[in-house]
C-alpha cells in the first residue's frame, strides 16, 4: 500500500479550488469545491526491491453551477491524466 493523498490534495489545490476528504462534506461545505476519496489501493507485483500498486480515486466537483462543473472536470481531468492517472468512468450527481 501507498499514500498517495498528500500528492494527489497538493496537485487538486493548485486549480484553485477547497480540496476536502469525500467522507467529512458537510452541508455547510462552500461550493465550489472539490473532493477525492480512495476507492482502492491493490499490491500488483511485488519483487525483492519494487513493489507495484493499483491506486483508484473518485474525485467530484461540487458546485451550483454547470459551467463551474464542466470547466473544473475538464482541469482536473487533465491533472489527473499528467498524474499518470487513467479515467475510467464519470457520472453527474
Amino acid at each position: 500500500m501507498i499514500d498517495y493523498s498528500p500528492t494527489l490534495v497538493s496537485e487538486l489545490k493548485t486549480i484553485g479550488l477547497p480540496v476536502h476528504y469525500e467522507l467529512f462534506l458537510t452541508k455547510d461545505t462552500e461550493v465550489p469545491c472539490i473532493s477525492y476519496q480512495e476507492g482502492s489501493n491493490m499490491a500488483r507485483e511485488e519483487g525483492d526491491t519494487l513493489w507495484y500498486s493499483e491506486v483508484n480515486y473518485r474525485i467530484k466537483v461540487w458546485s451550483k453551477r454547470q459551467s463551474e462543473l464542466v470547466s473544473y472536470s475538464l482541469q482536473i481531468d487533465d491533472l489527473m491524466r499528467r498524474l499518470g492517472f487513467v479515467r475510467v468512468s464519470t457520472n453527474d450527481l
